[in-house]
């Protein structure tokens, strides 16, 4: 049967609204900037838009792996991205100077940071041992914070142990030249100092969460103004990201060969084994929700954080949190 004029310029009109539909739809994306550290942190976010959960949300986000999480944070502040991820502490000292941030979700809890001794200190597995060593800490980062809140549980006078401000990604060069006892950070600069027979990793981060009595969440934030004014925004990328942790969750084997194909240049070459290391030996992906021992180590965390310190603002866990947008993207 042959059609018309009539059917055929309706049927070449349907083709091409077709084509033209899927650039239009594309173009219909809103970009959005994601702030976190060039780390293990930043496998959460990047693994999202790898899988296009983000997409899915109507988000073409573009994350920026920042050296640090502070310098993240610092980002989000100025306004240079809309969302961040950080640990407690430097969003504490942000929030405590002034800065108009709010935590929308958790990334994960755990603590990264892990104590490696140098080979002559190898047999040294109590913080108590180390009193008149010298140990080198990034000051003013979560692995600093729960050393030192590790170090108040256990009795231990900070100031009979020599400590020393020294970047985490300096770490490794700093053991070659046999410049300290001790070193806490992260990885994987950690696994760096270990591989290349500089030291032995003596305190696990598992065993820091137990000496400083704090669960140790993740944090991912927006600015307040930007929950105020544009609270669908927030809520379309809190359901990408829950949706993500839960997949990270679930679907281990895949997340380890994202790491190795797509983090090589961050993480470094990692095996199947350091891989899984990487991602899930020091971070538990089990709620984008803090719950209830969270904000409670929280509140501890900003008491232990700022006594005896001159603070523009004395911020509380109700101050720093919301998790509605959380809690609706769980449902």
């Amino acid at each position: 049967m042959r059609r018309g004029p009539i059917a055929r310029r309706t049927a070449h009109a349907f083709i091409m609204a077709t084509m033209l539909a899927a650039p239009a739809a594309a173009a219909e994306l809103r970009d959005v900037q994601h702030a976190t550290a060039a780390s293990s942190v930043i496998v959460e976010s990047r693994f999202g838009v790898a899988k296009g959960f983000f997409k899915d949300e109507g988000l073409n986000v573009e994350v920026r792996g920042f050296q640090r999480g502070a310098d993240a944070l610092n980002g989000l502040i100025a306004g240079q991205v809309d969302f961040a991820e950080a640990a407690v502490e430097p969003t504490v000292s942000a929030a405590a100077q002034g800065a108009e941030i709010v935590a929308i979700a958790q990334h994960s809890w755990g603590s990264l940071g892990k104590m490696v001794a140098s080979n002559a200190n190898a047999g040294l597995t109590d913080l108590k041992d180390y009193k008149g060593k010298k140990i080198g800490v990034q000051f003013g980062t979560a692995a600093h914070n729960i050393l030192m809140m590790a170090l108040d549980e256990e009795g231990i006078d900070p100031s009979t142990i020599d400590l020393v401000n020294i970047r985490v990604n300096d770490m490794p060069t700093a053991m070659q030249s046999q410049s300290f006892d001790a070193v806490v950070g992260w990885e994987p600069a950690m696994s760096r100092i270990v591989a290349a027979g500089f030291g032995k990793e003596v305190i696990t981060p598992q065993e820091f969460l137990k000496l400083s009595k704090t669960k140790a969440p993740f944090l991912v934030l927006t600015r307040r103004d930007t929950v105020k004014n544009d609270p669908e925004l927030v809520q379309h990328f809190v359901n990408a990201y829950c949706r993500t942790q839960r997949y990270l969750d679930s679907h281990r084997d895949e997340v380890v060969k994202f790491v190795q194909s797509d983090l090589g240049g961050i993480v470094g070459n990692l095996d199947d084994a350091a891989a899984t290391d990487l991602v899930y030996g020091r971070s538990t992906f089990d709620s984008c929700v803090l719950d209830d021992e969270a904000t409670e180590g929280m509140t501890r965390t900003i008491k232990f954080m700022l006594k005896d310190r001159p603070v523009t603002v004395t911020p509380t866990v109700d101050d720093l949190v919301n998790m509605s947008f959380a809690r609706k993207a769980g449902q």
